[in-house]
Protein backbone atom coordinates (compact mmCIF):
# COMPACT_ATOMS: atom_id res chain seq x y z
CA UNK A 1 0.00 0.00 0.00
CA UNK A 2 2.83 2.39 0.83
CA UNK A 3 4.59 1.78 -2.48
CA UNK A 4 1.36 2.26 -4.45
CA UNK A 5 0.61 5.53 -2.66
CA UNK A 6 4.20 6.63 -3.21
CA UNK A 7 3.97 6.07 -6.95
CA UNK A 8 0.62 7.87 -7.15
CA UNK A 9 1.85 10.89 -5.16
CA UNK A 10 5.05 11.17 -7.15
CA UNK A 11 3.06 11.17 -10.37
CA UNK A 12 1.51 14.50 -9.25
CA UNK A 13 4.92 16.12 -8.65
CA UNK A 14 5.78 18.37 -11.62
CA UNK A 15 8.81 17.39 -13.65
CA UNK A 16 10.93 14.24 -13.84
CA UNK A 17 14.67 13.41 -13.75
CA UNK A 18 15.10 14.82 -17.26
CA UNK A 19 13.58 18.21 -16.46
CA UNK A 20 15.33 18.29 -13.07
CA UNK A 21 18.72 17.88 -14.75
CA UNK A 22 18.27 19.76 -18.01
CA UNK A 23 15.58 22.30 -17.14
CA UNK A 24 11.84 22.43 -17.65
CA UNK A 25 12.22 23.46 -21.30
CA UNK A 26 14.95 20.89 -22.06
CA UNK A 27 16.69 23.48 -24.22
CA UNK A 28 20.02 21.66 -24.00
CA UNK A 29 18.52 18.49 -25.51
CA UNK A 30 17.05 17.72 -28.88
CA UNK A 31 13.97 15.55 -29.25
CA UNK A 32 15.94 12.39 -30.00
CA UNK A 33 18.21 12.81 -26.97
CA UNK A 34 15.26 13.46 -24.67
CA UNK A 35 13.40 10.41 -26.00
CA UNK A 36 16.49 8.23 -25.55
CA UNK A 37 16.95 9.36 -21.95
CA UNK A 38 13.30 8.75 -21.11
CA UNK A 39 13.55 5.26 -22.59
CA UNK A 40 16.77 4.58 -20.66
CA UNK A 41 15.15 5.51 -17.36
CA UNK A 42 11.85 3.81 -18.20
CA UNK A 43 9.97 7.11 -18.02
CA UNK A 44 8.33 6.50 -21.38
CA UNK A 45 6.24 3.71 -19.84
CA UNK A 46 2.83 4.25 -18.17
CA UNK A 47 2.89 4.56 -14.38
CA UNK A 48 1.39 1.07 -13.70
CA UNK A 49 4.05 -0.50 -15.94
CA UNK A 50 6.81 1.39 -14.09
CA UNK A 51 5.39 0.21 -10.77
CA UNK A 52 5.15 -3.44 -11.80
CA UNK A 53 8.69 -3.35 -13.19
CA UNK A 54 9.96 -1.95 -9.89
CA UNK A 55 8.08 -4.57 -7.83
CA UNK A 56 9.38 -7.35 -10.08
CA UNK A 57 12.96 -6.19 -9.49
CA UNK A 58 12.26 -5.71 -5.77
CA UNK A 59 11.26 -9.35 -5.36
CA UNK A 60 14.78 -10.32 -6.46
CA UNK A 61 16.31 -7.84 -4.00
CA UNK A 62 17.10 -5.18 -6.60
CA UNK A 63 16.11 -1.63 -5.62
CA UNK A 64 17.36 -0.27 -8.93
CA UNK A 65 20.00 2.34 -9.72
CA UNK A 66 20.08 6.01 -8.81
CA UNK A 67 19.38 8.16 -11.85
CA UNK A 68 21.44 11.05 -10.51
CA UNK A 69 24.35 9.21 -8.87
CA UNK A 70 24.35 6.28 -11.31
CA UNK A 71 24.98 3.84 -8.47
CA UNK A 72 22.98 1.02 -6.95
CA UNK A 73 20.31 2.27 -4.54
CA UNK A 74 21.21 -0.61 -2.22
CA UNK A 75 24.82 0.61 -2.05
CA UNK A 76 23.70 4.17 -1.30
CA UNK A 77 21.34 3.01 1.45
CA UNK A 78 24.06 0.89 3.07
CA UNK A 79 26.07 4.10 3.44
CA UNK A 80 23.19 6.21 4.78
CA UNK A 81 21.18 3.85 7.00
CA UNK A 82 23.83 3.53 9.78
CA UNK A 83 24.03 7.34 10.00
CA UNK A 84 20.30 7.77 10.54
CA UNK A 85 20.15 4.84 12.97
CA UNK A 86 23.04 6.30 14.99
CA UNK A 87 21.27 9.66 15.38
CA UNK A 88 17.80 8.15 15.96
CA UNK A 89 19.08 5.53 18.42
CA UNK A 90 20.98 8.13 20.43
CA UNK A 91 17.93 10.42 20.39
CA UNK A 92 15.65 7.61 21.62
CA UNK A 93 18.10 6.82 24.43
CA UNK A 94 18.16 10.49 25.48
CA UNK A 95 14.36 10.65 25.31
CA UNK A 96 13.86 7.64 27.59
CA UNK A 97 16.61 8.74 30.02
CA UNK A 98 15.06 12.21 30.33
CA UNK A 99 11.38 11.27 30.22
CA UNK A 100 11.37 8.32 32.64
CA UNK A 101 12.51 10.09 35.84
CA UNK A 102 10.70 13.33 34.93
CA UNK A 103 7.46 11.47 34.25
CA UNK A 104 7.69 9.63 37.57
CA UNK A 105 8.37 12.88 39.45
CA UNK A 106 5.42 14.60 37.74
CA UNK A 107 3.10 11.71 38.65
CA UNK A 108 4.28 11.36 42.25
CA UNK A 109 4.11 15.15 42.75
CA UNK A 110 0.73 15.37 41.03
CA UNK A 111 -0.80 18.90 41.04
CA UNK A 112 2.33 20.35 42.66
CA UNK A 113 4.63 23.06 41.32
CA UNK A 114 6.96 20.36 39.97
CA UNK A 115 4.09 18.75 38.10
CA UNK A 116 3.09 22.05 36.49
CA UNK A 117 6.68 22.89 35.52
CA UNK A 118 7.28 19.48 33.96
CA UNK A 119 3.92 19.56 32.16
CA UNK A 120 4.85 22.98 30.79
CA UNK A 121 8.21 21.58 29.65
CA UNK A 122 6.42 18.73 27.87
CA UNK A 123 3.99 21.12 26.18
CA UNK A 124 6.87 23.32 25.01
CA UNK A 125 8.65 20.27 23.60
CA UNK A 126 5.60 19.27 21.57
CA UNK A 127 5.05 22.81 20.26
CA UNK A 128 8.70 23.68 19.50
CA UNK A 129 9.77 23.32 15.83
CA UNK A 130 12.79 21.04 15.54
CA UNK A 131 14.61 23.21 12.99
CA UNK A 132 14.35 26.27 15.26
CA UNK A 133 15.54 24.36 18.32
CA UNK A 134 18.42 22.87 16.33
CA UNK A 135 19.61 26.29 15.20
CA UNK A 136 19.46 27.61 18.77
CA UNK A 137 21.51 24.68 20.06
CA UNK A 138 24.03 25.14 17.26
CA UNK A 139 24.45 28.83 18.03
CA UNK A 140 24.83 28.26 21.78
CA UNK A 141 26.90 25.09 22.06
CA UNK A 142 28.83 25.12 18.78
CA UNK A 143 29.32 28.77 17.84
CA UNK A 144 29.39 30.48 21.27
CA UNK A 145 30.79 27.77 23.55
CA UNK A 146 32.60 25.60 20.95
CA UNK A 147 31.69 22.43 22.85
CA UNK A 148 30.49 20.54 19.79
CA UNK A 149 31.41 20.70 16.08
CA UNK A 150 29.31 23.00 13.89
CA UNK A 151 29.28 20.56 10.96
CA UNK A 152 30.58 17.11 10.19
CA UNK A 153 29.64 13.63 11.26
CA UNK A 154 31.69 10.74 12.65
CA UNK A 155 30.54 7.14 12.71
CA UNK A 156 30.75 5.01 15.85
CA UNK A 157 32.92 2.50 14.03
CA UNK A 158 35.46 5.22 13.20
CA UNK A 159 35.87 7.05 16.52
CA UNK A 160 33.31 6.40 19.30
CA UNK A 161 34.13 9.53 21.34
CA UNK A 162 34.08 11.86 18.35
CA UNK A 163 30.92 10.11 17.15
CA UNK A 164 29.20 10.98 20.43
CA UNK A 165 30.31 14.63 20.09
CA UNK A 166 29.07 14.93 16.52
CA UNK A 167 25.80 13.11 17.29
CA UNK A 168 24.89 14.79 20.57
CA UNK A 169 23.31 18.03 19.33
CA UNK A 170 21.27 16.38 16.52
CA UNK A 171 20.12 13.67 18.93
CA UNK A 172 19.27 16.21 21.64
CA UNK A 173 17.30 18.28 19.12
CA UNK A 174 15.33 15.23 18.02
CA UNK A 175 14.75 14.17 21.63
CA UNK A 176 13.60 17.56 22.91
CA UNK A 177 11.60 18.24 19.76
CA UNK A 178 8.68 16.02 20.71
CA UNK A 179 9.69 12.46 21.64
CA UNK A 180 10.72 13.23 25.23
CA UNK A 181 7.48 15.13 25.76
CA UNK A 182 5.40 12.29 24.29
CA UNK A 183 6.94 9.69 26.60
CA UNK A 184 6.88 11.98 29.65
CA UNK A 185 3.21 12.85 29.29
CA UNK A 186 2.14 9.25 28.71
CA UNK A 187 4.16 7.90 31.65
CA UNK A 188 2.83 10.64 33.92
CA UNK A 189 -0.81 9.97 32.97
CA UNK A 190 -0.45 6.17 33.23
CA UNK A 191 1.36 6.31 36.57
CA UNK A 192 -1.21 8.69 38.08
CA UNK A 193 -3.93 6.21 37.15
CA UNK A 194 -1.97 3.22 38.49
CA UNK A 195 -1.18 4.90 41.82
CA UNK A 196 -4.93 5.18 42.51
CA UNK A 197 -5.51 1.42 42.23
CA UNK A 198 -6.45 -0.81 45.19
CA UNK A 199 -3.30 -2.93 45.07
CA UNK A 200 -1.17 0.22 45.53
CA UNK A 201 -3.12 1.07 48.70
CA UNK A 202 -2.73 -2.54 49.85
CA UNK A 203 1.05 -2.41 49.33
CA UNK A 204 1.24 0.81 51.33
CA UNK A 205 -0.90 -0.66 54.11
CA UNK A 206 1.50 -3.61 54.36
CA UNK A 207 4.31 -1.18 55.08
CA UNK A 208 6.14 -1.40 51.73
CA UNK A 209 8.49 1.54 51.32
CA UNK A 210 7.20 4.41 49.19
CA UNK A 211 10.00 4.08 46.64
CA UNK A 212 9.37 0.35 46.24
CA UNK A 213 5.65 0.98 45.77
CA UNK A 214 6.31 3.47 43.00
CA UNK A 215 9.07 1.55 41.20
CA UNK A 216 8.06 -2.08 41.71
CA UNK A 217 4.27 -1.79 41.59
CA UNK A 218 3.57 1.55 39.91
CA UNK A 219 6.09 2.09 37.13
CA UNK A 220 6.03 -1.48 35.83
CA UNK A 221 2.25 -1.45 35.45
CA UNK A 222 2.36 2.01 33.88
CA UNK A 223 4.90 0.89 31.28
CA UNK A 224 2.43 -0.96 29.04
CA UNK A 225 0.83 2.16 27.49
CA UNK A 226 4.19 3.94 27.69
CA UNK A 227 5.84 1.27 25.54
CA UNK A 228 3.27 2.02 22.84
CA UNK A 229 4.28 5.68 22.88
CA UNK A 230 7.98 4.74 22.79
CA UNK A 231 7.28 2.73 19.64
CA UNK A 232 5.47 5.69 18.09
CA UNK A 233 8.32 7.99 19.19
CA UNK A 234 10.84 5.76 17.41
CA UNK A 235 8.86 6.01 14.18
CA UNK A 236 8.60 9.76 14.75
CA UNK A 237 12.40 10.00 15.05
CA UNK A 238 12.91 8.18 11.75
CA UNK A 239 10.45 10.48 9.99
CA UNK A 240 11.85 13.58 11.68
CA UNK A 241 15.37 12.78 10.48
CA UNK A 242 14.59 14.77 7.33
CA UNK A 243 14.59 18.07 9.24
CA UNK A 244 17.36 17.21 11.72
CA UNK A 245 19.81 15.99 9.08
CA UNK A 246 19.16 19.05 6.95
CA UNK A 247 19.82 21.47 9.82
CA UNK A 248 23.02 19.74 10.97
CA UNK A 249 24.21 18.75 7.47
CA UNK A 250 24.28 15.04 8.32
CA UNK A 251 24.59 12.54 5.43
CA UNK A 252 21.74 10.24 6.45
CA UNK A 253 18.53 8.98 4.86
CA UNK A 254 16.63 12.19 5.64
CA UNK A 255 19.03 14.37 3.68
CA UNK A 256 19.22 11.71 0.96
CA UNK A 257 15.48 11.72 0.32
CA UNK A 258 15.37 15.54 0.14
CA UNK A 259 18.19 15.62 -2.42
CA UNK A 260 16.54 12.77 -4.35
CA UNK A 261 13.17 14.56 -4.42
CA UNK A 262 14.79 17.75 -5.71
CA UNK A 263 16.46 15.73 -8.47
CA UNK A 264 13.31 13.62 -9.09
CA UNK A 265 15.50 10.57 -8.48
CA UNK A 266 12.58 8.16 -8.21
CA UNK A 267 14.48 4.91 -7.42
CA UNK A 268 16.23 6.53 -4.44
CA UNK A 269 13.00 8.03 -3.07
CA UNK A 270 11.25 4.67 -3.41
CA UNK A 271 14.14 2.87 -1.72
CA UNK A 272 14.30 5.25 1.25
CA UNK A 273 10.54 5.19 1.84
CA UNK A 274 10.49 1.39 1.61
CA UNK A 275 13.32 1.04 4.15
CA UNK A 276 11.65 3.45 6.60
CA UNK A 277 8.38 1.54 6.21
CA UNK A 278 10.12 -1.76 7.02
CA UNK A 279 11.72 -0.19 10.10
CA UNK A 280 8.37 1.11 11.34
CA UNK A 281 6.72 -2.30 10.89
CA UNK A 282 9.64 -3.94 12.74
CA UNK A 283 9.32 -1.40 15.57
CA UNK A 284 5.61 -2.21 15.92
CA UNK A 285 6.46 -5.93 16.10
CA UNK A 286 9.06 -5.34 18.83
CA UNK A 287 6.49 -3.23 20.71
CA UNK A 288 3.96 -6.07 20.60
CA UNK A 289 6.57 -8.56 21.85
CA UNK A 290 7.47 -6.19 24.68
CA UNK A 291 3.82 -6.23 25.79
CA UNK A 292 4.11 -9.97 26.40
CA UNK A 293 7.23 -9.45 28.50
CA UNK A 294 5.64 -6.76 30.66
CA UNK A 295 2.22 -8.41 31.09
CA UNK A 296 2.12 -12.22 31.52
CA UNK A 297 -1.61 -12.21 30.79
CA UNK A 298 -0.88 -11.32 27.17
CA UNK A 299 1.39 -14.37 26.84
CA UNK A 300 -1.43 -16.62 28.02
CA UNK A 301 -3.70 -15.32 25.27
Amino acid sequence: MVTIMLFLLMSFVPGDPITARYGMDGSSLNAEQEAALRKEYGLDQPLPVQYLSWVRALITGDLGDSIQQRRSVTTILKERIPVTLQISGFALLLSVVLAAPLGVIAAVKHNSVWDRLLSGFALAGVAMPAFWLGLLLLILFSVKLSWFPVTGFTRLTTDPLEALRSSFLPALTAALGGTTAMILRQLRAALIDVMRQDYIRTARAKGVRARAVVVRHGVRNAMLPTVTVIGLATAHLLGGSVVIERVFNIPGMGRLIIDAMNARDYPVVQGVVLVITVFVVAINLVTDLTYAYLDPRIRLR
